[in-house]
């Protein structure tokens, strides 16, 4: 999970390098299994997974692909609000069971997201088999499944407004020592870096990736 608000000024100068290299950026949202249970929740800080912070990043990078990653608990419809509002942002069901899927998800999958939602498990937490057995025993309809498991996706990573192909893609995972990752980079001469409308931009040379959120 990303130990920052998505919004922040400071996180701009990466957004503008993974929309000029024409990947995809995927934040963590809603809840976290990192840390639950422990003393102080290992120092996970919900409040940076508010997927609403991302409508400011999806305005100001109207051309930015953004992933809004697993059912946003507590914070559901704010996640479906964005989407739907934002045609740059798309939500993968990653993380949690689909038996857990809130009413009000299942319905935004059926109608006017059906073209936005996106398979993932959250492996091997969840397994994709595990996955796909109860999102099989969700009233989905039939037409809309193979939109979530497959066709949603490929076209995400195959075109985009610029008509840019799937090899132009790649995805960049908001990690939650994003800056201190970024520093390091810059440092050791990992990190690609270049004044961008008066700002440092900054993308590491190593795979940043996610802590794992899940429902099983």
């Amino acid at each position: 999970m990303q130990g920052f608000f998505p919004n922040d000024r400071m996180a701009y100068p990466l957004y503008e390098v993974i929309n000029d290299a024409r990947a995809i950026a995927l934040f963590h949202t809603g809840q976290t299994g990192v840390g639950s249970g422990m003393p102080g929740g290992m120092g996970m800080r919900l409040k940076y997974s508010n997927p609403m912070y991302l409508d400011d990043v999806a305005a100001d990078f109207p051309d930015l692909k953004i992933i809004l990653a697993h059912p946003s608990f507590p914070w559901q419809e704010e996640a479906l609000s964005v989407a739907t509002h934002k045609p740059n942002v798309y939500i993968d069901l990653s993380g949690w069971s689909p038996k857990y899927f809130p009413p009000i998800l299942v319905r935004y999958i059926n109608s006017i997201l059906q073209d936005k939602m996106l398979f993932g498990s959250d492996w091997p937490v969840i397994t994709p088999d595990r996955w796909m057995a109860d999102f099989a025993k969700l009233e989905i309809r039939d037409e809309i499944r193979p939109k979530v498991l497959k066709a949603n996706a490929r076209k995400l990573w195959v075109s985009d407004a610029r008509g840019v192909g799937a090899d132009g893609y790649g995805c960049i995972t908001m990690h939650s020592r994003l800056p201190a990752l970024a520093a390091a980079s810059m440092a050791s001469g990992k990190a690609s870096s270049g004044y961008t409308r008066g700002r440092i931009g900054l993308m590491s040379s190593s795979p940043l990736r996610s802590n794992s959120s899940s429902r099983r």
